[in-house]
């Protein structure tokens, strides 16, 4: 977290059930400071640029240490962000980074995120004939790993056909 160039860093961490396992391995900075997350806060998030920044400082350090994987997942949380903020022109080249990426180091999860990502940019373009066979290959990959996404992916897949058959 030390490499991560930012003004201020906010870390959460999720320890409800954690029972005091978890300690400091070095010093704290001296303006370190334990508390709750707020309420609103994570609704907040959603509105700037908070979470966009904190994916490239991550993808800027998986470049520099080759972590291809790692650069792959963080295109991936960076399109998803632009999709959810409505941005599809914004959020096509981070898939077809994380397309390309996930195909050199052989991730199929990638891959299937991937393509899922790039068939809901094309949704968004309204070019549902071209979106349907990125959504049935994203499919195809989820169903072989037996994926979580699985549901989600079945649901594209079926609004893509039935707007492709209005087009």
């Amino acid at each position: 977290m030390r490499q991560i160039q930012a003004k201020r860093l906010w870390v959460v961490i999720d320890s409800c059930h954690a029972e005091g396992m978890a300690t400091s391995k070095g010093e704290l900075p001296a303006d370190f400071i334990a508390t709750a997350l707020p309420k609103g806060v994570v609704d907040a998030l959603k509105q700037g640029e908070g979470r966009a920044s904190y994916y490239k400082q991550a993808l800027a350090i998986g470049e520099k240490l080759g972590n291809k994987a790692n650069q792959a997942a963080c295109c991936s949380s960076l399109g998803l962000l632009a999709l959810d903020r409505d941005r599809p022109t914004e959020a096509r080249p981070w898939y077809e980074r994380e397309l390309a990426l996930a195909q050199e180091v052989g991730r199929q999860s990638l891959v299937a995120d991937a393509q899922g990502g790039l068939a809901r940019v094309l949704e968004k373009e309204e070019r549902y004939a071209e979106a349907l066979p990125l959504a049935l290959a994203a499919l195809e990959i989820r169903e072989r790993l037996r994926e979580e996404g699985l549901d989600f992916s079945r649901q594209l897949v079926e609004r893509l056909r039935c707007k492709a058959e209005m087009e």
